[in-house]
C-alpha cells in the first residue's frame, strides 16, 4: 500500500513538473515568435527590403518598356562613373549573349514597406536615354 501511495505521489509530482516545463517551453516559443515578428518588421523598414522591391520594380518596368522581343535585365547602377550604354555593353549572359542598353530608370525607395490604402508607393523616373553619365539612373535596362 505504501508503494502505491508513493507511486501516486511520484506520478502527481512528475505530471505537475511536466506541466510546468511545458508551460515554460510554450512561453519561450512565444517569446521567440514575438522576436522574429519584431525582426521582420525592422527588416521591412530597412533599405535591404526596399532594395529587393526596387529590383523587382526595375525588372518589371524594363520588361514593360522593352521594344520588340528579347531578353530583359535590370542592371543596378550605383554611381555615375559609367553610362548605361557602357555598363550594359560589358554584360554577357549565357542565353542572351552580349547585352545593350535600351533605357534607364531611377526607382526611389518607399518609406513604408507595406503601404496603406491610397498611399503613394514607389516613385520611378524614366530617362529615355542610356547616355546619362552623372548620378541619376540607378537601373539600366539591358537586353539583347
Amino acid at each position: 500500500m505504501c508503494r502505491l501511495v508513493l507511486s501516486f505521489i511520484i506520478l502527481a509530482f512528475s505530471t505537475a513538473l511536466a506541466a510546468q516545463v511545458d508551460g515554460r517551453v510554450v512561453a519561450v516559443q512565444q517569446a521567440q515568435i514575438q522576436k522574429i515578428d519584431r525582426d521582420l518588421e525592422q527588416l521591412a523598414s530597412r533599405n535591404q527590403f526596399n532594395g529587393v522591391l526596387q529590383q523587382i520594380q526595375a525588372q518589371a518596368t524594363c520588361t514593360a518598356i522593352r521594344p520588340g522581343i528579347g531578353w530583359v535585365f535590370a542592371v543596378t547602377r550605383t554611381n555615375g562613373a559609367q553610362t548605361c550604354d557602357q555598363l550594359c555593353s560589358q554584360q554577357t549572359e549565357g542565353q542572351a549573349g552580349r547585352l545593350s542598353c535600351f533605357n534607364s530608370l531611377h526607382i526611389y525607395a518607399i518609406n513604408n514597406a507595406a503601404p496603406k490604402d491610397q498611399a503613394i508607393g514607389f516613385k520611378t523616373y524614366r530617362y529615355n536615354t542610356c547616355a546619362y553619365l552623372d548620378f541619376g539612373p540607378n537601373y539600366c535596362c539591358c537586353g539583347n
